[in-house]
């Protein structure tokens, strides 16, 4: 997968880092929607690459249904960054529908390894491999994402300097906190120490500390989120005060055998420092780099970034700047647009939510888990639908059901990589979002790709408005409101593989750590999981608001409708079978009573009603 990835950066100049890219149209047919030449023929069935892997066609009998809907998001907006490049301009919402929605003769590519290039590939191998340097997306001038004149600036200046407990000379810039952050630091103004993590690893004897050292005072020059602290200003707005560049303060500690690590994560609060190093060392034991962070400062796809630059800039390479500015500007310019998208799209929701909590003061401690696999069926020639579309029809269809309500909503986390920033997919920094999917039912007579339609057309429409937040969603009207009072969460993400340990990787010992936004707020999480061959499902839940048996039920219900949806089958809604093989089962043990000889239905109750006063 990652010669694929090299090869798409250099031979076709597309910047692509997500995985299970196979399970994807090929960057061929996706560049030849821009008009790109790619140097191969459009109608060949299948073409090798310089490094030795093959695009085909499949046969009938794959699938395209294991991947993940943030890839062809990703994608998408890697391709309009290049047209942009090239003069053109791109709708990333219309080129997804384009792709999911153009002829079925044009079938989504797997990939094969082949042990060596073919004759006619080697001929096509251009003489050099350049690779492409990427247009970098305008930075705002320092302060200028601050709302209100220079007084205003200055005012907030003097209250990061009180906060933060720095000199007014060492503020490099100020600009305003992402919802995620907002509610993030929200939670450690009452709780300090929340959200935090800290990750180590064995440090051998062939590494130098003081290059270490370096290497992570580059990394925190290029990426400034790592220079950055979070303050609430006077009217209780949270802001991103980023201090100027210079040497990270470094911890070290001498550890005796027995001794625990020490705690660099309590103390981080609303305006100390949220990225915190040390060194532990142990006698006669392998040295521990320590790194102790925020989630305020990353996110799950921004850790491998991060190691990443420590690691080129410890072995001597130069890093770009890639400052989080171009992202909160995005967010700015298109915070109107979203207000209006949020409250055209949740106008007249009037469902209830589920789970019902117990009580309005009920404390959430999602305690429990239940965990099942399916096998992922093979799909129609020419599926246009992804598998989060499915898989999220499938649980609207199944809660509507148990809840017995037509208009369905629960929320759902995006990484925030499709925002056509340049660059996104390398900027450090915290772009994951949560929000509402409402899906109404009301006509059962539906058919069932109406409803797929809608479903994958919702979620295109999403796309432009999914960084507004929960906290300001709801704030938009009652209908609004009740919508974000979701209690269900439900996440689809690729399975993570097993890596290989590598002595050779510097921070190969550091955990890739991808948690997700206030997951422990909700009482039902749903953890959906494709690996290409199963799909595995992981429900965390709170045994006080569903009962284990009742959610054990569901699961199979779901199960069983996405399996029916799977295929895509020409059908109404309501002829989706709604009896598990688990609830046939168990109606079968329940009238497997005795039978009365020439008695009537009432002489049964009766007779029941006698032994069982």
């Amino acid at each position: 997968a990652m010669k694929l990835v090299a090869t798409a950066r250099d031979r076709f100049k597309l910047s692509l880092s997500v995985p299970r890219m196979f399970r994807h149209p090929t960057i061929h047919q996706l560049a030849a929607i821009l008009g790109e030449a790619t140097g191969q023929s459009e109608s060949s069935a299948s073409s090798t690459t310089e490094e030795g892997f093959t695009f085909s066609t499949p046969d009938d009998s794959s699938t395209n249904d294991g991947v993940d809907g943030d890839f062809l998001q990703l994608a998408t907006a890697q391709l309009a960054q290049l047209a942009q490049e090239k003069g053109k301009k791109v709708d990333i919402a219309a080129l997804l529908k384009q792709l999911q929605g153009g002829s079925t003769s044009c079938k989504t590519p797997s990939v094969s390894s082949s042990s060596s290039s073919s004759s006619s590939s080697r001929k096509k191998k251009s003489a050099k491999v350049v690779s492409p340097v990427e247009a970098p997306a305008p930075v705002p001038v320092s302060f200028s994402l601050l709302d209100g004149g220079a007084d205003v600036v200055e005012k907030i200046r003097a209250q990061a300097v009180e906060q933060c407990k720095i000199l007014p000379e060492d503020i490099e810039d100020i600009y305003p906190a992402t919802a995620l952050q907002a509610g993030m630091m929200a939670l450690m103004a009452r709780t300090p120490g929340v959200y935090t993590t800290t990750l180590t690893c064995e440090l051998p004897e062939r590494v130098n500390l003081a290059r270490l050292h370096s290497a992570w005072d580059k990394a925190a020059e290029a990426h400034p989120i790592l220079r950055t602290r979070i303050i609430l200003t006077e009217n209780n707005t949270a802001v991103q005060v980023v201090q100027r560049a210079k040497e990270l303060p470094w911890d070290t500690y001498s550890l005796q055998d027995g001794d625990p690590l020490p705690d660099l994560t309590s103390n981080m609060t609303l305006g100390s420092t949220l990225l915190r190093l040390a060194e532990i060392h142990r006698q006669n034991q392998p040295r521990i780099l320590l790194v102790a962070i925020h989630h305020a400062l990353y996110d799950g796809w921004s850790m491998p970034l991060l190691k990443q630059a420590v690691e080129d800039v410890y072995h001597g390479q130069e890093l770009r700047p890639q400052p989080f500015t171009p992202f909160i500007n995005y967010l700015n310019e298109g915070k109107p647009a979203a207000q209006v998208f949020w409250t055209a799209h949740l106008d007249g929701f009037a469902g209830s939510v589920f789970p019902n909590l117990p009580s309005i003061n009920h404390h959430i401690q999602p305690t429990e888990r239940r965990t099942r696999s399916l096998a992922m069926p093979t799909a129609p020639p020419g599926s246009k639908y992804t598998m989060a579309t499915k898989i999220q029809a499938a649980w609207a269809v199944t809660v509507s059901r148990y809840a017995e309500a037509e208009d369905i909503v629960f929320g759902t986390v995006s990484t925030g990589r499709s925002a056509p920033v340049p660059s996104i997919d390398r900027i450090v920094g915290p772009t994951i979002t949560t929000v509402p999917v409402r899906i109404s039912l009301g006509n059962q007579a539906e058919r069932l790709t109406s409803l797929l339609q809608r479903v994958q057309e919702d979620g295109w429409n999403r796309m432009d408005h999914e960084h507004l937040g929960l906290q300001h969603i709801r704030r938009l009207g009652e209908a609004a409101a009740a919508a974000c009072s979701l209690q269900t969460l439900l996440v689809i993400q690729p399975r993570e593989q097993p890596r290989a340990k590598s002595s050779s990787t510097l921070l190969s010992g550091l955990q890739d750590v991808a948690e997700l936004e206030g997951v422990d707020t909700y009482p039902l999480m749903l953890v959906c999981e494709p690996d290409g061959v199963s799909l595995h499902l992981t429900a965390v839940f709170d045994p006080a608001v569903l009962d284990a048996v009742m959610l054990d039920r569901m699961l199979a219900h779901w199960e069983l409708v996405l399996d029916q949806i799977w295929s895509e089958p020409d059908m109404a809604v309501t002829g989706l079978d709604g009896v598990s093989y688990s609830d046939e089962q168990t109606l079968v043990r329940w009238n497997a009573g005795e039978k009365i000889a020439g008695g009537c239905a009432h002489d049964a109750v009766y007779e029941w009603n006698v032994r069982t006063p």
